[in-house]
């Protein structure tokens, strides 16, 4: 299954703590003309995209390596089901485009099972801005070619406690076709925490729980709402940038 390509990249609104083990949504762009890069390696109880569970009831290790420079950004992602013979592999390039009124990226993703079978092109958008109290604001909108396309728009806080950054935040998911047989409309909510410390000038440890509710599910009439996840998806990955 496709999932939906978040953009971070300036902010971190908008399921923060859902998306940090997927790749396209945590740049660093750094706008000083200079060079960062990071990899990282984690497990996660569930692998979800757009609400729904992409390799059933497995759990998913993951790779993914980021390379920014100025506003452009590079990410390669690979997921591995921890039970079955599931994967998916992704590659994304995005740009942050400078002295936009918002914290405006654009993004183009290419996605595959890595078996000559499911493979896909997709173009991203995302905006974002601050409202108040330290509160982000952030909607996605992912279209994948085929006149089907995928929002969603949330709220996060991050805070700062005794070494620890933490952010919580929740959004909200709705399908325009993108998920091929599901309903269309609002499918999913979410609520969402990560915590992470830095252990040394080069390693960075993060763990996340997300707290999933289906709307309007009918699996009845639509085949992909029987994956509309109902629970908790949590996970840990080590950061080590250069």
């Amino acid at each position: 299954m496709k999932h939906l390509i978040i953009l971070l990249t300036t902010t971190h609104a908008i399921a923060h703590s859902e998306y940090f083990d997927q790749p396209g949504r945590s740049a660093n762009f750094n706008q000083d003309g200079s060079f960062s890069a990071s990899t990282e390696a984690g497990w996660f109880n569930r692998y979800i995209s757009e609400g729904r569970e992409a390799f059933g009831n497995a759990g998913m290790f993951t790779t993914l390596t980021s390379l920014s420079y100025n506003s452009f950004g590079i990410e390669l992602w690979g997921g591995f089901a921890d039970s079955s013979a599931d994967r998916e592999f992704e590659a994304h390039a995005h740009y942050a485009i400078p002295n936009a009124p918002l914290n405006l990226n654009v993004g183009l993703s290419y996605i595959t099972d890595g078996r000559g079978g499911d493979e896909d092109w997709e173009t991203s958008i995302s905006i974002g801005d601050d409202l108040f109290l330290g509160i982000e604001w952030t909607a996605v909108l992912v279209y994948d070619f085929g006149d089907r396309s995928y929002l969603e728009a949330g709220i996060s806080r991050i805070f700062h406690v005794a070494g620890f950054e933490a952010a919580l935040g929740t959004h909200l998911g709705s399908n325009f076709n993108y998920v091929r047989d599901g309903h269309i409309g609002f499918d999913h909510y979410a609520i969402e925490f990560e915590i992470s410390r830095q252990i040394s000038e080069t390693l960075t440890i993060r763990t996340a729980a997300t707290s999933y509710t289906p709307i309007q599910k009918n699996a009845a009439k639509y085949t992909d709402d029987a994956d509309l996840y109902n629970g908790v998806h949590f996970g840990i990955a080590a950061v080590v940038s250069f």
